[in-house]
């Protein structure tokens, strides 16, 4: 049995509703959202102040698609991470949702990281 926790699910229908396909968030929601989305969702781990965590992570996975495209990320779980820094250095963005009290925040036109 797989588990389907209730904000993976929450995820997965923001998902469909705005199109989304790469986000950022800290590293729980992260390795949730990326192993039990249903949707093919691709979250890649920060650190509180938005650094990648690269002792994990091949560097790639943070800047190139699996076809070797730049990526353009459209949302963050911001849960743990620092909203000043994530508004200085993407901006604020156009949506705002909440799945299971967690606030994603929305980026219709998406961002590089």
């Amino acid at each position: 049995n797989n588990p389907y926790p209730p904000f993976v699910s929450c995820l997965d229908t923001l998902q469909k509703k705005y199109n989304l396909h790469y986000g950022l968030s800290d590293y729980w929601n992260a390795k949730h959202t990326r192993y039990l989305a249903h949707n093919g969702l691709i979250v890649n781990q920060v650190f509180t102040n938005l650094e990648k965590y690269d002792w994990i992570h091949n560097r790639d996975w943070y800047n190139k698609d699996k076809d070797g495209k730049p990526i353009n990320y459209n949302f963050i779980i911001q849960e743990r991470l620092d909203r000043e820094i994530i508004a200085r250095r993407f901006g604020l963005p156009e949506i705002r949702e909440q799945c299971e009290g967690k606030e994603i925040l929305i980026y219709e036109k998406g961002f590089s990281y």
